[in-house]
C-alpha cells in the first residue's frame, strides 16, 4: 500500500525541517498554489498530487497570488471539485499533468454518515459551514478509500478561526464558507484515535 502524506499550507511547517521525511512518502499531496522552491527543507521537493479549488483549476486571480505558478507545474495529478474540460485544463497546465475530478461534498457526506454512527463521534453530526474545506475533503477522500493517511502542516491546534497564515505568505482573512472549528476538532479526534497520523 502506498505511503501517503497530505501536506497542508499552514505557517507551522516552518517550525521543523521535515522535507526529507515528506519526500520519503510514495504519494505527496499538496494544495492550490503552495510552492516548494525555497522551502524544500520544510516541505520537501516531491509532489504527486495537487488538490485545487475552483479558482486555481482555471488559474483565476485570488488574494494577489502568482498566476505564473500553475504553468510551472510538471508531472502532477491535478484534482479539483470543479468540473472542466481537458481543453480548458491544458490552457493553463502543462501536458505532463493530468486532471481528475472529485467532490469534497460527497467525500464529507460519505465519511460523516459512517463516523457519526460511533457514539463518541455523535457530536460531529452538526456542521455549520457551507462546505468542507479542500483540505478536509482531501483527507476524507483517502480515508474513504481505505488508505493509511499521514498529514502535516494543518492549523489543527489554533483557536483563531478567522485567520490561517500560509507558510509563504500572510493570509489573514479566510472566508466564512467553512466551519474551521468543527474541522479542527474533528481532525484532532481522528488523530487521537489513529484514524489519521500527524507527521512528527
Amino acid at each position: 500500500m502506498d505511503k501517503i502524506i497530505i501536506v497542508g499550507s499552514s505557517s507551522n511547517v516552518l517550525k521543523k525541517e521535515l522535507g526529507d521525511k515528506i519526500d520519503s512518502f510514495d504519494k505527496v499531496i499538496r494544495f492550490n498554489r503552495a510552492p516548494i522552491e525555497g522551502y524544500e527543507k520544510y516541505v520537501g521537493k516531491k509532489t504527486t498530487d495537487r488538490f485545487v479549488n475552483m479558482h486555481v483549476i482555471v488559474n483565476k486571480p485570488k488574494n494577489d497570488e502568482d498566476l505564473s505558478f500553475i504553468s510551472t507545474l510538471r508531472n502532477q495529478n491535478i484534482v479539483s471539485d470543479t468540473k472542466i474540460t481537458n481543453d480548458t485544463f491544458y490552457e493553463h497546465y502543462h501536458t505532463s499533468c493530468t486532471y481528475y475530478y472529485f467532490s469534497r461534498h460527497v467525500e464529507f457526506k460519505k465519511f460523516k454518515q459512517q463516523i457519526t454512527k460511533i457514539d463518541k463521534y455523535k457530536e460531529f453530526e452538526n456542521f455549520k459551514g457551507v462546505e468542507p474545506s479542500i483540505g478536509l475533503g482531501t483527507i476524507l477522500h483517502y480515508l474513504n478509500a481505505g488508505k493509511k493517511v499521514y498529514i502535516y502542516g494543518f492549523h489543527i491546534d489554533s483557536t483563531n478561526y478567522k485567520e490561517s497564515p500560509h507558510y509563504w505568505k500572510i493570509k489573514k482573512h479566510i472566508g466564512g464558507a467553512h466551519d474551521f472549528k468543527y474541522e479542527r476538532e474533528l481532525l484532532k479526534k481522528l488523530i487521537e484515535d489513529e484514524y489519521i497520523h500527524y507527521l512528527k
